[in-house]
């Protein structure tokens, strides 16, 4: 009496879920389409205001970009730039703290900053009920931050307190030992905040800060919702319209260079399990506008698989591991094997799963009841990793907020607001021969530096074996 049931459940499901594929299909409209939502027009003094129209949602997104992000930052004062854009958008000559909290609350609004590599955002989200008055006390917090003094204290306080919170995480730890040798010497070096930048912090730099980045040359304005154009354009054109011209943001950082031969960078701490390892590895990228970035994008992920194939099924011997690309100017890509109970052996199974790509084989993603265990083509496989991009891509840019952010991503590392509506559709023109190329070109072993955080125990059984492995470096963490 269950299966006929079971099996009615199971078929209507798979009809409802085709349903709404279909509907999907249909409701998303074209490119040229998507292109007539979008509108552009310029403040009195030069800031440029991109609005995607979108009259099917009540939610209301503005994010104000600020080019130049952690890499614009003296490393001196790492971290000057998000103590400095959370404490500005604390409180204003018309808005203390105090009624900022109580009117975010009450509107169930809010504003926030991010503080990225390349760039910075303060973002604001709101119904349109509420929009013209947290609207307003947005505008305020840009144009008449007065900057506490107790509230920065505060907040450099805390920041010291997470980063040392932070150091009792081994993938936290391991993450910031890599990060601290690829970034020596580079800009991106300022996005490595300590406790002695952080309490080295003053509120005249805060000030400073605020008067050479709040320029006209640094922002743009990105916006998705249901506007009123002419009255949103009025309405800038009054606050941060009236803003300084200043000087424009560093120019892009330099692009990372392989150096030809691996690392390994040990970071020994007694606050781990002598049986819990944590590895992860940096190596150079394409930035997002090249050619092979797609190609690579894709790669990553089938290698991703492949490393949890080698590492966890077979072997056991990780919790979990994957492979990672992020979308910097200067661009890099990661490799991590997070609690491993023998790091040397997870080093060679990953530089393994590198070589598996690179032979143009992959996991397979479908059933595997004839070959269990066995690697295929990755252009058998190349579908399913397509599809997997696109499901991504689109689960991404599902509301306002994150079609805003997704614009001002792809305002700085392509130019142009609106490229990331052609993401699906880059992936989309990758071959598995570019995969394999991109892999042999990018992704073999000797490139990569790699780093880990282990007891000191560990640490010590490492080098007794260190024969097998790239010259080791001690580091130590702030």
């Amino acid at each position: 009496m269950h299966a006929p049931i079971t099996h009615t459940l199971i078929r209507a499901a798979c009809c409802a879920a085709l349903l709404f594929l279909i509907a999907c299909t249909h409701t998303t409209p074209p490119l040229a389409e998507q292109l007539q939502t979008f509108h552009e027009f310029k403040l009195r003094n030069g800031i440029k205001v991109v609005v995607r129209q979108n009259p099917l949602n009540r939610m209301h997104s503005i994010v104000l970009n600020i080019s130049g992000g952690a890499g614009a930052v003296d490393p001196r004062k790492a971290g000057l730039d998000a103590i400095a854009l959370q404490l500005m958008c604390s409180a204003s000559e018309r808005y203390p703290d105090t009624a900022r909290r109580d009117m975010l609350k009450r509107t169930s609004s809010s504003i926030q900053t991010r503080c990225d590599l390349d760039f910075a955002t303060i973002q604001m989200q709101t119904i349109d009920t509420y929009f013209a008055e947290t609207f307003d006390l947005f505008l305020d917090l840009l144009r008449q931050p007065t900057f506490p003094q107790g509230l920065f204290r505060e907040m450099v306080t805390n920041a010291v307190n997470a980063y040392r919170s932070e150091m009792t995480d081994g993938y936290a730890r391991v993450s910031r030992a890599a990060n601290q040798a690829f970034f020596a010497g580079h800009p991106y070096q300022a996005f490595l905040q300590t406790p002695a930048t952080l309490t080295g912090l003053t509120i005249g730099d805060v000030q400073e800060f605020y008067r050479r980045t709040m320029v006209a040359q640094r922002l743009t304005v990105f916006a998705s919702g249901n506007f009123n154009l002419e009255a949103l354009q009025e309405r800038l054109n009054a606050t941060i319209g009236t803003l300084p011209e200043g000087d424009a943001a560093p120019a892009a950082p330099a692009r990372f260079k392989n150096s030809g031969r691996a690392r390994l960078l040990l970071d020994s701490t007694d606050r781990l399990s002598p049986d819990a390892a944590y590895l992860r590895g940096n190596l150079a990228a394409v930035s997002p506008e090249h050619a092979d970035y797609y190609a690579l994008e894709l790669a990553v992920r089938v290698i991703s698989d492949i490393m949890n194939d080698l590492l966890r099924t077979r072997n056991a011997l990780v919790y979990s591991a994957w492979a990672g690309m992020f979308n910097k100017k200067a661009n890099y890509a990661s490799l991590s094997a997070y609690r491993t109970s023998d790091p040397l052996k997870a080093i060679e199974l990953i530089n393994a799963a590198i070589d598996v790509a690179a032979k143009g084989k992959c996991v397979s993603p479908y059933s595997q009841k004839e070959l269990p265990g066995a690697y295929i083509d990755i252009d058998m496989a190349l579908g399913f990793y397509k599809k997997s991009f696109s499901t991504e891509y689109f689960s991404g840019i599902q509301d306002n907020a994150a079609v805003a952010l997704s614009m001002a991503t792809a305002y700085n590392t392509h130019g142009d607001s609106r490229r990331f509506l052609t993401d699906a559709d880059m992936a989309g023109r990758v071959s598995a021969k570019d995969i394999v190329r991109v892999v042999n070109k990018y992704l073999k072993k000797g490139m990569i530096t790699w780093a880990l955080s282990a007891h000191p125990d560990t640490i010590a059984a490492v080098k007794n074996k260190s024969a097998a492995l790239p010259a080791y470096e001690t580091v130590t963490l702030p």
